[in-house]
């Protein structure tokens, strides 16, 4: 039976039926209809509904008579918000085609062919291959930007007894990333082209050793001896890395939640070594997790999908490719029949690893950034501004840490944070959307929003683009049309930080301003678009943000020696005090020397001029190393 609700009522007995399989949380529940309704243009807003009975018959009712009822179970059900008898309530409406006939896997379900794809692709390029003093030890998953996970014992050999990283450990470890051939149009195999990670000065973030005899001969694979929840240990190593491996890699979806009770499929992504120890490059194992191992939660799971050596620390991905555990062991009886390997499940620490992996993210501090020409500029200072916005590229953060006002004397430097913010948000793979407000300074608000939504490729609904009158339009704006500019905002977002960035905003000289009215619409409604990362530049009107900067007029000495130093020198380069006490005055004489004009672009030229001798000065203090050569460390 085709989608169609024809002479039904929302009072019908058959929705109810339909109804009462919905289950889950209820806030869970109206966030997916929602951005459900944002998607099919359905009026009946959840936010506004209280009777949760009620609100679901009309719900299903609207999405029965606008044919898109098949859609909305579907996207209940992929996020575990229907019951078992979903398939036979909705027969009524769909007849029988909407359950699988044939489901006789209960490990693997189908998926999207598509979708899937794309994720494992993705799932590939976050994966890397760890080595120590140049011998292949195992394999990792980047989980943040700047973030990579694995196992502890891949590591163990440069962290002391109290957990902490040995001295001169930097120099012992590689990290490296897309070691995967690739197939080409004309069918032919791509060799790959492998990328070598920069790994932070300190780059173990955190550390959470094997249990007590776990690896050891002595020690079964299916124990869990000396292993409880919540303190483990749990086998797991965070490690920083200065700047993400390729940009727009955001760090790969770890699942969060209760863990499913085996059996379920899993695949692991990870890089055994060959007969001779060398790490081969990325391959892609299928099979079961089979077993669970201690209670209530899983501490360690079985699985029989096939891995080696140098597979230690794998990302175990489920069938819709997030991360459920990290590969931990095998057995060492080859010959034996029906045997298992050992996994450690993320879900135990899940929660404690968001916060772990937020503090471990390290601020890829941007030693160029692109001007309104997209030539490369010297970015001097600015760090708490990176820091912060750099924290926001993750979701999570409450309103005041997304907001950002941006205030300075000088048009130009104001102007140049917004490229500052791009170019981090490049890197972190998240969306920026910029709009210069001083073209807008005579738009009611209704105009300024029409400019945001085009700005983000969308377009209001016929119903909203005409508010009823103009003594109405603020109340149209604050009822109708910023709550559709929020959904939509969320529904592009897709999860992640989304930034809009609105420069120019000091034409905003009056309440009645539109594009004030609509700033400080906005800036109210964060609490409802949690994804939604404001940059205000000019701003002079009430923000609750935690970052408020006034822009110096002339740039800081020390800002430019900072700059060339991460320019220029290695990771973990500290010069003495006299030293940098050196590079101060020798900046300062090149700034003194240059002719009058903007003070960013004389700070510019006088950093061109130190550099090589700075070079020099460096590579002089850093005679173990190769000579230093370009930018940002290379």
């Amino acid at each position: 039976m085709p989608d169609g609700g024809a002479l039904l009522t929302h009072d019908d007995p058959r929705i109810a039926a339909l109804v009462a399989e919905i289950t889950g949380d209820w806030p869970h529940v109206i966030a997916v209809w929602d951005a459900f309704r944002a998607k099919h243009e359905i009026l009946l807003r959840g936010d506004l509904q209280v009777d949760r009975l009620s609100f679901l018959k009309q719900a299903v009712w609207a999405a029965i008579g606008g044919g898109v009822l098949r859609a909305l179970l579907s996207r209940l059900t992929e996020e575990n918000l229907t019951a078992a008898g979903l398939n036979a309530a909705s027969t009524p409406f769909l007849g029988a085609s909407f359950a699988l006939q044939s489901y006789v896997n209960g490990a693997w379900k189908p998926q999207n062919a598509l979708i899937g794809g794309r994720r494992l692709m993705e799932a590939c390029d976050h994966t890397c291959r760890i080595t120590i003093d140049g011998q292949h030890r195992g394999t990792g998953v980047l989980i943040r930007p700047t973030v990579v996970a694995t196992a502890a014992h891949v590591v163990s050999t440069l962290v002391g007894q109290s957990g902490q990283r040995l001295p001169g450990s930097l120099a012992r470890i590689g990290i490296t990333f897309f070691d995967a051939d690739d197939l080409l149009p004309d069918g032919e195999t791509q060799e790959a082209r492998p990328i070598a990670a920069r790994l932070h000065e300190e780059w173990l973030a955190h550390y959470s050793p094997r249990a007590h005899g776990e690896g050891e001969a002595l020690y079964a694979i299916d124990s869990v001896a000396g292993i409880a929840a919540p303190t483990g240990p749990w086998d797991l190593a965070l490690i920083r890395l200065t700047t993400p491996p390729r940009a727009g890699l955001r760090g790969h979806r770890v699942c969060s939640g209760s863990p499913p009770k085996a059996t379920f499929g899993v695949h692991i992504l990870h890089h055994p070594g060959d007969a001779l120890g060398a790490p081969m490059g990325l391959v892609w194992s299928i099979g079961d997790i089979n077993r669970d191992l201690g209670a209530p939660l899983p501490l360690r799971w079985l699985h029989d999908a096939n891995t080696d050596g140098g597979s230690s620390g794998a990302p175990c991905f489920d069938d819709n490719w997030r991360v459920v555990a990290l590969h931990q062991a095998g057995p060492n009886l080859i010959a034996a029949a029906n045997q298992n390997n050992r996994a450690v499940p993320i879900y135990s620490w899940a929660e404690q690893v968001e916060t772990l992996a937020r503090l471990a993210d390290q601020t890829p501090y941007l030693v160029h950034a692109p001007d309104e020409r997209r030539d490369p500029t010297p970015v001097f200072g600015r760090r708490d501004l990176q820091f912060r916005c750099w924290r926001a590229m993750s979701p999570g953060l409450p309103p005041r840490q997304r907001l950002f006002v941006v205030l300075g004397d000088v048009p130009t430097d104001r102007t140049f944070t917004v490229a500052i913010v791009e170019e981090l948000a490049r890197l972190a793979g998240c969306r920026l959307m910029g709009l210069d407000v001083r073209n807008l300074k005579l738009r009611s608000p209704l105009e300024f929003v029409q400019a945001i939504f085009g700005g983000l490729g969308a377009t209001l609904p016929e119903t909203l683009n005409a508010p009823s009158r103009l003594t109405t339009e603020l109340r149209d704006l604050r009822n109708d049309i910023l709550p559709w500019l929020i959904r939509e905002v969320e529904a592009i977002a897709d999860k992640r930080p989304l930034w809009l960035a609105l420069d120019g905003l000091e034409v905003c000289d009056t309440a009645a301003n539109g594009a004030a009215q609509v700033v400080e619409a906005l800036i109210g409604a964060l609490n409802d678009a949690p994804h939604l990362n404001l940059l205000l530049i000019g701003w002079t009107g009430p923000a609750q943000a935690e970052h408020v900067e006034i822009l110096p007029n002339v740039p800081d000495i020390d800002d430019v020696v900072d700059h060339l130093l991460l320019a220029l020198a290695p990771p973990g380069f500290r010069p003495p005090h006299e030293v940098r006490a050196t590079f101060h005055v020798l900046v300062a004489s090149n700034l003194a020397a240059q002719p009058p004009g903007p003070a960013y672009l004389r700070a510019a030229a006088a950093a061109n001029g130190a550099t090589e001798t700075l070079r020099a000065v460096i590579n002089a203090f850093t005679p173990k190393l190769a000579p230093v050569a370009g930018g940002a460390g290379e």
